[in-house]
């Protein structure tokens, strides 16, 4: 995980350039977009776990 703020972006180990990203309840594997969006979708939080 990447990232300086409260959120993180999660690269590819096996695809560079390569980012996951949420969209419809769905994780996909997508290459780098410079756009508020991707920045959005691509982020994510880490918080405890639920059990």
């Amino acid at each position: 995980m990447t990232g300086g703020r409260p959120s993180a972006c999660a690269p590819a180990v096996t695809n560079p350039g390569r980012y996951l990203r949420h969209r419809n309840f769905q994780l996909w594997l997508d290459q780098y977009q410079n756009s508020q969006r991707f920045h959005a979708d691509s982020s994510f939080t880490i918080g405890a776990p639920l059990a």
